[in-house]
């Protein structure tokens, strides 16, 4: 009778026949190896990794027949509760492989990478249609202090209890106690911070933007559009696009910048949504805003503040 395979908490997927000289397989291993403790120690779970029976690079390929471990591993990845990709740099990897044969699968999963960037197009936006959170991070040191930060909740996606579907009709606001109406989805706190260690020139703004959305919807409103507003200003410098002799308000100024070519239509529409939602939260509403208003304006920021960031213009630090 052929075994059960043992079940796992967590199967881990890392790039390793990819990487050919033996100093880096040694360095993306004990990297791995350090994530896998982490999972291990912080959150109680239990681990399938195959590189931890794998010492060195010479050794890879001789540790088990290749059709033995491809069995042994996709059999540990079907009775695993949780996925997690370990991307440390942009490889073609059967990694990827695991991580669609994951999808395919369903499962609850997070991609720590060091960028987005890195990933194929369809496991670049692999959140929006599956229960998966991507991750990035700058340095091991600092995604360990994510884990042992967050531990299990990493793995609690907002809007999704166990086993639902993304896009399933229900609830999709997050009522465990303790939040509050601005409290905003981990996924776009997390974004959120990436984006404030690159975009030096509002970092400021963005750190007190995420501590507001915690406690205030009209608060978090008004900063998100303040953002908005200082990220156009910089533009029209830049590019000499000028606003009129009015203040230089969101308005004003984002029709110029479509006009001229300097921002595309597909990003003006994030925006015109950031108009929509943050604009009532300045001034007093008799139908309170909600939560909702928050999430939808702070997605359409995210969106917007990652075209930003692609341009380039931004990792200046022009604040005086």
């Amino acid at each position: 009778m052929t075994p059960v395979p043992e079940a796992h908490d967590v199967y881990l997927s890392c790039p390793m026949g990819a990487v050919q000289a033996a100093q880096k397989y040694q360095e993306i291993r004990s990297q791995a190896m350090a994530v896998v403790e982490a999972l291990e120690n912080e959150c109680g779970f239990k681990v399938f990794f195959f590189g931890r029976e794998v010492d060195s690079r010479e050794h890879l390929d001789e540790s088990d027949l290749p059709v033995a471990k491809i069995v042994r591993c996709m059999n540990a990845l079907r009775r695993s509760r949780y996925y997690v990709l370990f991307f440390p740099a942009k490889v073609s990897s059967s990694a990827l492989v695991e991580a669609g044969f994951a999808l395919s699968l369903n499962k609850t999963g997070i991609y720590f990478v060091r960028s987005r960037e890195h990933l194929p197009f369809l496991l670049r936006y692999s959140e929006s249609a599956f229960p998966i959170r991507i991750h990035q991070y700058k340095t091991i040191d600092g995604l360990i202090n994510v884990i042992r930060t967050h531990r299990q909740r990493l793995f609690e996606l907002p809007g999704l209890a166990a086993g639902e579907q993304p896009g399933a009709s229900g609830p999709s606001h997050d009522s465990r106690p303790g939040k509050t109406g601005a409290d905003v989805d981990e996924v776009g706190r997390e974004k959120l911070e990436g984006l404030r260690q690159v975009l030096v020139d509002v970092a400021d703004e963005i750190q007190s933007l995420e501590h507001l959305l915690r406690v205030d919807v009209p608060s978090s409103l008004n900063k998100i559009r303040f953002i908005t507003e200082k990220v156009l200003h910089r533009l029209c410098v830049q590019h000499e696009t000028t606003w009129g002799q009015a203040e230089p308000t969101l308005e004003r100024m984002l029709g110029p910048l479509v006009s001229h070519g300097v921002i595309p239509k597909n990003v003006a529409v994030h925006v015109r949504t950031i108009q929509m939602n943050a604009s009532p939260g300045s001034h007093y509403q008799e139908s309170a805003l909600t939560r909702t208003h928050a999430i939808i304006a702070q997605q359409a920021l995210i969106e917007f503040l990652e075209w930003y960031a692609r341009r380039g213009e931004s990792r200046t630090d022009h604040r005086t």
